[in-house]
């Protein structure tokens, strides 16, 4: 990944603080994906770094809609290369998107079962005790099926209220990342751009200052 010194002298510039975008600065396309894998670019294995930067980015980001942008030297750039990248990018996010999904509707469905098999058992227990009150194999299986139903009822209705929450939050970022923007530019197009950005900004003080002057 590129070097942490840059990032932190280039901080106060980057685009993201002016356009909200979330930008990833690289030395090259391999930054995007595991050192291990000599796989080509449509089916290599994408870097644990650079999934966890991303997700950092993405977390601190409140807007639903945003573009992921990553810088390259301009030198090292390839249209191919980078229509490549953006398609494996969005294939990982979905994937990912997918499992969680699975999770949270797999804690649910364990929820649900374990919830009805406690109401089955604790239901039974009651009509068995309501016919064949006070009999002896009744106060057997009392000692089992009330505690086996009542921790389905409260196990159960901890997987679907809790349960889904743990898995919650990667679910959104990768929701998000899913429906992403991918684009590519250089470092020259990135100063072009944040300069662009706070023309504008200041442009768009001037009256408003004008204003509070008459008022």
């Amino acid at each position: 990944m590129a070097d942490p010194k840059l990032e932190k002298k280039v901080e106060g510039k980057r685009a993201s603080s002016v356009l909200a975008f979330v930008d990833i600065w690289m030395d090259g396309y391999d930054d995007v994906f595991s050192d291990f894998d000599p796989a080509p670019y449509s089916k290599r294995a994408v870097s644990a770094d650079f999934i966890d930067e991303v997700m950092r980015r993405t977390s601190e980001d409140k807007n639903e809609d945003f573009s992921l942008r990553m810088s390259v030297p301009q030198a090292l750039r390839s249209q191919k290369s980078e229509a490549t990248i953006k398609k494996r990018l969005r294939e990982h996010f979905s994937s990912r998107k997918a499992e969680y999904d699975r999770l949270v509707e797999g804690e649910w469905k364990k929820g649900v079962i374990y919830f009805l098999s406690g109401v089955v058992l604790l239901s039974l227990l009651i009509l068995l005790e309501a016919s064949f009150a006070g009999h002896i194999t009744v106060k057997l299986l009392s000692t089992v099926m009330a505690p086996l139903g009542w921790f389905g009822v409260w196990g159960g209705t901890s997987h679907m209220l809790e349960g889904p929450d743990q898995f919650k939050k990667k679910q959104g970022l990768y929701t998000k990342l899913s429906k992403a923007k991918f684009e590519f530019f250089s470092e020259e197009e990135l100063t072009g751009l944040v300069r662009e950005a706070e023309e504008a900004k200041a442009s768009e003080a001037v009256p408003q200052k004008e204003e509070r002057k008459k008022a």
